[in-house]
């Protein structure tokens, strides 16, 4: 029935017979398809599917093509970050000898030199290295206390981009995360 009504639409010639209703109808549809075609032109332009619904995502159908950039053992000369091989790139110095580094991936040539980290609390270096069994347990279920950290509440100055495309999310300053117990009173 809404296809013959379509059709009606479609075929008719003298518009001044169209309705108030027939002419927003009209105009709806056309803003629907021109919605259409602008996602599938972003989609082909930038590589990527718009939308991608992960309920219906099978593994076993879908062509996945393995994108293997070798191992991680490339080391910047400056700050000693640990890179591919893709990443690196090279200064020549026949002097000092050649020195690689990734740019600002890492340290941008060693004009970025972060502090040394401070060192780990002693309660926690226990639970990572101790053999106990309360330690080994910590090790064992540390993904279990990682996630619970994870799902901490946000607090942050909210800095997003909106723009062409999908929003950048940015943070303006500081990022805090609040976390009650790990269970529930």
């Amino acid at each position: 029935e809404e296809q013959a009504e379509r059709d009606r639409m479609h075929h008719e010639t003298d518009r001044g017979t169209w309705s108030a209703e027939t002419w927003q109808e009209r105009r709806n549809q056309n803003n629907i398809h021109q919605e259409q075609l602008r996602r599938e032109r972003w989609a082909l332009s930038s590589g990527e599917a718009c939308e991608c619904n992960i309920d219906s995502f099978d593994p076993n159908t879908m062509n996945i093509e393995a994108n293997d950039l070798g191992h991680m053992d490339q080391i910047c000369s400056f700050c000693h970050a640990f890179g591919f091989k893709s990443e690196m790139k090279c200064i020549k110095d026949e002097i000092v000898g050649d020195k690689y580094h990734m740019g600002r991936l890492c340290c941008n040539q060693g004009k970025i030199i972060l502090p040394a980290p401070p060192p780990f609390p002693i309660a926690l270096y226990i639970y990572f290295t101790g053999q106990s069994s309360k330690h080994k347990h910590f090790r064992k279920r540390i993904r279990y206390f990682n996630s619970g950290m994870a799902m901490a509440s946000l607090q942050l100055n909210d800095a997003t981009v909106y723009k062409h495309g999908p929003a950048a999310f940015k943070i303006h300053g500081q990022l805090y995360k609040r976390l009650g117990p790990m269970h529930p009173s």
